[in-house]
């Protein structure tokens, strides 16, 4: 098995996604944004979501050396110039994907191996996620496509 690639986080990126986090929550929060996932159902359950995606859409930036696009901008590509970023923290986690994949666009896994270490577990296009069945794969209730890590492209 294949080594995954790591990022590390300076403290001033570390304090920027933080920041980051605290302003996509607090937005969610006043245009009243319900969870897509069982992962946010409370403001503090939200934060810690947001943290954590926001610190690997910096992550991935870095890695690829490029800028985060959607920290402050609702829906757009998370990294330029097509990159979504899924980041979770834990290190066996599924890419979780909803219906509204955007096929163009290539979907990349992070998870957490600290609060300022990213590991990259991979990446698929949207086009291939989109042909993984939808599923309550966990009877979560809400049903979304999980990719495992042995389906993504690694980064060699």
């Amino acid at each position: 098995m294949k080594t995954k690639p790591t990022v590390i986080l300076n403290s001033g990126e570390y304090l920027w996604g933080c920041q980051a986090a605290i302003i996509r929550q607090a937005q969610n929060v006043a245009l009243d944004r319900k969870p897509r996932n069982n992962l946010c159902e409370t403001i503090a359950g939200g934060l810690k979501k947001h943290v954590v995606g926001c610190l690997g859409e910096l992550a991935f930036a870095k890695f690829i050396g490029s800028y985060a696009t959607g920290m402050f901008d609702f829906r757009a590509a998370d990294v330029a110039p097509n990159w979504e970023v899924k980041a979770r923290d834990r290190s066996d986690a599924h890419l979780i994907l909803q219906d509204d994949t955007i096929p163009d666009h290539r979907y990349v896994l992070l998870t957490t191996k600290s609060g300022l270490e990213f590991e990259i577990c991979g990446w698929i296009w949207g086009k291939e996620a989109l042909k993984v069945p939808i599923s309550d794969k966990f009877n979560t209730g809400r049903p979304a496509i999980w990719i495992s890590q042995d389906m993504l492209n690694p980064f060699d």
